[in-house]
């Protein structure tokens, strides 16, 4: 049984399906250069959970920053 995230292309790294759909979500915010407080209002979460959203992002695709980020995840063609 296959049981990577169906939404992703097939040339999508392996990490993007260890990403959660909040990471998924968060990530997205970014690349659509929303805020932290922007993100947060939009998900309805709180400005901290999107910061503990963005440091989990940062340690999985293995970047520093929100550009990185931005530009890895588009790298691997897994942003709408």
């Amino acid at each position: 049984m296959d049981h990577a995230c169906p939404s992703l292309p097939e040339n999508t790294s392996p990490m993007a399906s260890r990403l959660t759909e909040r990471e998924h979500q968060t990530l997205q915010l970014i690349a659509d250069r929303f805020s932290n407080k922007e993100s947060a209002r939009a998900l309805g979460i709180s400005a901290e959970t999107v910061k503990w959203h963005l440091k989990q992002l940062y340690e999985k695709l293995q970047v520093n920053g929100r550009m990185q980020a931005v530009n890895q995840a588009r790298k691997w063609q897994w942003l709408t």
